[in-house]
């Protein structure tokens, strides 16, 4: 039997959709992945964290065993709620509170793990709770999916975003909106094709820019110049008026809850430092989401004694100067350890430790720099 080769796709997943469509006579079965965005965005983020999976609770109540099923949109971690029944996608067993594997046989995934407890459950509409900018964000996730699975859509080019961002460069007031770490690339790099950028940075700049994140990957150079949602339902109320004013806060929640997520292996640095990236103060934030301020705080000040706590702070204020980390939209992991043993080696920090501050510098260097 010929392989049949898909660029975007590894070639072990290529294989075996390619043998699936064999024994089952289908043709388009790379529709149910992301193949066709494959080449275009880095799906798999910039941190490999061993996330938990997320289901919607009240599909997985209205489910029987014959017609179980999960749809591809819940594997996109930026997705907040669930595109039928619009409650919120959650990560933990409602009765014990545990959380479930990604892997495992689709019989057995509507149950807990742990306590066996069902997993589906009545729940309550979450998008009226929503910002605007939070159910842009999920429309955008829906349309990239949508596009994925049309069968007459082609994949992507990779150069897709690198096209943006250089067109973007004619427009110095808008230019200067992009995160750190691109307009580093781009200055230092100008000739060489960026690498795809991870899911939370192409949101973020396509929010940012005016555009729509379909179109900032199929018409770079038209995307650029194009008005935010000047048609469809959306162009009622997410208005760029409403939606710039909450850019800073939707990158700070998305950053505390990424690092709390994987505090095992990310150093949570001091609410200060994240706070002075999205140029909010703390009064504002505590205002927004006293929570979420107030969980991060308890947990920072788990992490260690004052000392060990300072020791660790420096340690990421060096990371986020070099460049092996931040001019890179993914860095190699040879890069990643070759900072790490320096981390390590200059602050007599433990190796994991180091790689701690590490993670958490990468995420901070996607913020922009804190103003002189």
């Amino acid at each position: 039997m010929k392989e049949t080769q898909w660029p975007g796709l590894s070639q072990r997943l290529a294989r075996r959709i390619q043998a699936i469509e064999t024994l089952t006579g289908q043709t388009n079965l790379r529709c149910g992945t992301l193949w066709a965005v494959s080449r275009a965005t880095n799906l798999h983020g910039v941190s490999q964290l061993n996330l938990p999976r997320r289901w919607c609770p009240v599909c997985y109540a209205e489910q029987s065993a014959a017609s179980a099923a999960e749809p591809l949109v819940w594997s996109m971690r930026v997705l907040q709620t669930c595109t039928v029944h619009g409650c919120a996608l959650v990560d933990t067993c409602g009765a014990c509170g545990s959380a479930q594997p990604d892997k495992g046989p689709l019989s057995t995934r509507r149950h807990c793990r742990k306590c066996c407890a069902p997993l589906g459950w009545n729940a309550r509409p979450a998008r009226d709770e929503q910002s605007p900018l939070e159910r842009w964000i999920d429309t955008q996730i829906v349309m990239i999916v949508q596009y994925c699975a049309d069968p007459q859509n082609p994949l992507l080019p990779a150069n897709g975003f690198h096209r943006f961002c250089t067109a973007l460069r004619r427009f110095p007031e808008r230019w200067q909106q992009l995160p750190t770490s691109l307009r580093t690339v781009m200055c230092t790099r100008p000739r060489c094709t960026l690498k795809p950028p991870v899911l939370e940075v192409l949101l973020e700049v396509a929010a940012i820019q005016h555009c729509g994140v379909m179109d900032l990957l199929t018409e770079p150079e038209w995307a650029v110049q194009a008005p935010l949602w000047a048609e469809g339902p959306l162009a009622r109320e997410s208005t760029h008026a409403m939606l710039r004013p909450e850019v800073p806060m939707l990158r700070m929640k998305a950053l505390l809850s990424r690092l709390l997520i994987g505090n095992t292996v990310s150093y949570l640095p001091p609410l200060a430092t994240i706070l002075a990236r999205v140029d909010i103060d703390l009064d504002q934030a505590k205002d927004s989401y006293p929570e979420l301020i107030a969980h991060y705080q308890q947990r920072y000040a788990e992490q260690g004694t004052s000392a060990q706590l300072r020791r660790l702070s420096i340690a990421l204020e060096r990371a986020l100067l070099s460049p092996s980390l931040t001019r890179s939209l993914v860095p190699t992991p040879s890069r990643v350890a070759q900072v790490r043993q320096q981390l390590a080696h200059t602050w007599h920090l433990k190796v994991a430790d180091a790689g701690r501050v590490c993670t958490s510098a990468l995420a901070l260097s996607r913020l922009p720099a804190p103003r002189a």
